[in-house]
């Protein structure tokens, strides 16, 4: 097994955005690179109306992935209901490691 020494991370880059979209990072390289994301309001509550015009709310899925070289897609939850459709408001909290 090859020993790396003390140094095996090249970089890492934080930040947070708020809603889907792209974000500009440093370059990295793909294969030496993953993205962690974290969200905050990004949870979706169910509920059930017990008056008999019942509804309920689909789960929220939020996600983050490493789109080219120099860029990150934050992709926003969204919650369905019989009633509505809308947007979790959430906000990714981001960190991207890269490896030597």
């Amino acid at each position: 097994m090859a020993v790396l020494g003390t140094q095996v991370i090249k970089s890492i880059q934080r930040g947070s955005t708020a809603g889907s979209g792209s974000t500009t990072i440093n370059a990295v390289d793909l294969s030496k690179s993953f993205v962690s994301a974290s969200f905050a309001n990004g949870v979706g509550r169910g509920k059930q109306d017990l008056s008999g015009a019942g509804w309920a709310m689909s789960s929220l899925a939020s996600g983050a992935a490493l789109a080219s070289t120099t860029s990150i897609t934050i992709t926003q939850g969204t919650f369905y209901s019989s009633q509505s459709t809308a947007s979790a408001n959430a906000v990714c909290y981001w960190e991207v490691i890269e490896y030597v």
